[in-house]
């Protein structure tokens, strides 16, 4: 077996490792998802809790870039904040640049309820990055952004 055989094998190797990784992270991510919606409001679908989650980070925010952002169509996306705003967990403003554009953000009680909602996953995650050092957290935090920003141009 020559040098390249030899490389590409352990890469394959190496990515298929990474792809189990990830498909078991992905498993309890969407387990987590699940529980955390219905502690935010019983009912609530991961999916749409989702994209409630990602108007809490990026807010405010309009339909358009939020549909960007989650890669969803934006019928999907209005559906969801129409749902959200009905349960009084966004709500939605004119943008003062731009009177066409709503612009979207959680209302105060959907952020008291996702910090509460998120606290136990957030220490099951300290607990289990307790040994790790910051400079390991931090590095890991940036290769999993780059992965993800690789995979999103392609």
């Amino acid at each position: 077996m020559n040098t390249q055989t030899a490389s590409t094998g352990g890469r394959e190797r190496a990515v298929a490792r990474l792809e189990g990784a990830m498909e078991d992270l992905t498993r309890q991510i969407r387990t987590y998802y699940g529980v955390v919606a219905q502690r935010v409001a019983p009912g609530l679908q991961p999916a749409t809790f989702k994209v409630l989650t990602t108007i809490d980070r990026m807010a405010p925010v309009s339909v358009s870039a939020l549909a960007d952002a989650l890669q969803a169509d934006k019928g999907q996306i209005s559906r969801a904040i129409t749902e959200l705003e009905g349960r009084g967990l966004v709500r939605r403003a004119f943008d003062p640049g731009d009177a066409r554009v709503r612009m979207i953000a959680p209302t105060d009680e959907a952020k008291q309820k996702l910090v509460e909602a998120r606290s136990p996953f957030h220490l099951l995650l300290q607990e289990a990055l307790e040994e790790w050092g910051v400079e390991e957290v931090d590095q890991f935090a940036d290769l999993l952004a780059k992965l993800s920003g690789t995979i999103r141009a392609r």
